[in-house]
């Protein structure tokens, strides 16, 4: 996600860049990784332009309703906003809470059989696995 292309792309959908929002989209231009609100708030408001851990939240969801931001609930813990949006699964690691990108462990394709289904329509599968990380699986 580039900063021109997604102002550009928000421009184009009628939304309204305040200051606020537009340190929000400075910041995920540089995040690495997944990044809380909470996150986010600390690192904008240090900047010139002061903004609530609300318009911050907002303005997350927003981005993630319109299919700019992937949200990541992964157990306890608050959501996380991942900038990737092509499809893809997660490692978390239980000890230190990292979230770590993988290619899809499933197709797309892939179907519950219709008797696990149980009348629900399946639009995609999300798959975390959970374990420690290098880091932390070395430290043990």
């Amino acid at each position: 996600m580039t900063r021109d292309s997604l102002s550009r792309r928000l421009r184009a959908r009628g939304w309204r860049l305040t200051r606020q929002r537009q340190a929000v989209v400075a910041f995920l231009d540089e995040a690495q990784g997944h990044v809380t609100a909470e996150e986010v708030h600390a690192a904008v408001q240090t900047g010139a332009t002061p903004i609530s851990l609300a318009t911050v939240y907002n303005t997350l969801t927003t981005l993630a309703a319109m299919g700019e931001l992937g949200e990541v609930r992964a157990g306890r813990g608050p959501t996380r906003f991942d900038p990737t949006v092509r499809p893809h699964d997660h490692l978390l690691c239980d000890a230190c809470r990292r979230l770590i990108d993988i290619e899809p462990v499933l197709a797309p394709e892939v179907e519950l059989p219709a008797a696990r289904r149980r009348g629900f329509v399946v639009d995609r599968v999300d798959v975390l696995v959970r374990g420690r990380c290098r880091e932390c699986a070395a430290a043990k």
